[in-house]
């Protein structure tokens, strides 16, 4: 596979979803989520196992086909590196909760020791504070840095969701490609279900990829880690009841980066889920435009798709905050799903949830969580017919594409 220029795209600590329904009846909406099996998660790895010191986040090269670095240097003014460990770490810490609203058995092995310490300060700290009152000022005003108080929650919802969006679109409406943008350290090729001939493209630079994949499949090999982490390479290449996970080392703010998913197996002419968690925050709206453009080329009927988003406001407190990552927010919108709506093609339709919203997946997003303040909108989309000019055309082009036409 060709290796572009290392994606300047991450995944944040929290955000909102956006959702589309189909608007005809070959659409399924309002379908009910798959329910969960009940959680009975492995004991977590310990990040230390299958961790590789030799690796240096400032130094890697694109062009290194070296694999087995398995450290992200969290100091390193790479935002993708630093915020992967860190969003794994946040996942890691819900998983361990009694009442956790989903089980990552990976996440405390991607995060690595310094994120899982960070992010493990930062909960007890909140613990040992007073109770925030039920208001959106409450939660703005709550921490000095800028950093609402009530991330971690937020994050687990989001987390959920997505979740959820993975689930549906594998399961009932039977889409066999999904592609996760800006994918970081997330696992839903792994411990999620999906039929054996679906395909999970994780898109990504290429740094964090070869560092997740080094990861994993050291643990895999582990004797410790082997019961936590059993089957693995039978998820990885498509076993029984799973997908098989497609890494893919691309650059979304260069032209052409689709590119590198053809090369990776991706077929235009079938349905396909798209999921953008945690990334539109750290998009220029033009360069947001233009990505959401080519995903709407790639889209064939029957395909799906999820954003998370902050709200304009958000996005001014994040850039006067003390987060390196909040810090460099670009993009948010008080109304996520008009903003989607005007800039995908006819055949689109979507819906907006908003974070604490009683109830579940689809319509939902609190899951019982007794979430504090008003915190930005989930969108989902799907896209039921291809009536305009520029859907019915997207798969003829991108199919050129494909061909280097």
């Amino acid at each position: 596979m060709r290796v572009v220029g290392r994606m300047l795209l991450g995944v944040s600590a929290f955000g909102c979803v956006a959702m589309a329904t189909p608007s005809s009846s070959g659409g399924a909406v309002g379908a009910t989520a798959p329910q969960k099996a009940p959680v009975s998660p492995p004991t977590p790895p310990k990040a230390e196992s299958a961790a590789d010191e030799n690796c240096d986040a400032g130094s890697s090269s694109d062009d290194s086909n070296d694999s087995s670095s398995s450290n992200l240097d969290l100091t390193s003014s790479d935002t993708v590196a630093y915020s992967s460990r860190m969003i794994a770490a946040a996942r890691a810490l819900e998983s361990r909760r009694r009442d956790r609203l989903f089980d990552d058995p990976y996440a405390e092995l991607l995060a690595g020791p310094d994120a899982m310490q960070t992010v493990e300060d930062k909960a007890q700290e909140e613990s040992s504070l007073p109770p925030l009152e039920a208001t959106a000022a409450a939660t703005a005003a709550a921490a000095s840095d800028g950093v609402p108080r009530d991330v971690q929650r937020r994050l687990a919802i989001r987390t959920r969701f997505c979740d959820d969006f993975f689930e549906d679109c594998a399961g009932p409406r039977g889409i066999k490609q999904i592609v996760s943008l800006g994918a970081g350290m997330d696992t839903r090729g792994l411990r999620l279900r999906a039929s054996g001939d679906t395909k999970v493209f994780e898109v990504d630079q290429a740094l964090v990829l070869r560092v997740k994949g080094a990861l994993l499949t050291q643990a895999a090999a582990a004797d410790e880690v082997a019961a936590a982490l059993a089957g693995f390479r039978e998820r990885r290449d498509g076993g029984v009841g799973q997908g098989r996970v497609v890494p893919v080392e691309a650059d979304l703010s260069v032209e052409g980066w689709q590119g590198e998913l053809f090369e990776a197996g991706f077929d235009p002419s079938l349905p396909s889920a798209w999921i953008l968690e945690g990334l539109t925050m750290y998009l220029e709206e033009k360069e947001l435009v233009a990505l959401l453009r080519v995903l709407a080329s790639l889209s064939s009927p029957g395909s799906a798709f999820c954003a998370t988003c902050v709200s304009a406001e958000s996005v001014e407190r994040a850039q006067n905050s003390a987060s390196p990552l909040m810090g460099r927010w670009k993009w948010g919108s008080d109304n996520p799903q008009a903003f989607f709506e005007a800039n995908f093609p006819e055949g689109w339709s979507f819906n907006g949830v908003t974070c604490g919203t009683p109830g579940e997946f689809p319509q939902g997003a609190d899951y019982g969580v007794g979430f504090v303040g008003k915190a930005p909108a989930y969108v989902i989309g799907y896209f039921s017919s291809s009536s305009s000019s520029s859907s019915r055309g997207g798969v003829r082009r991108v199919a050129s594409l494909a061909e280097g036409q």
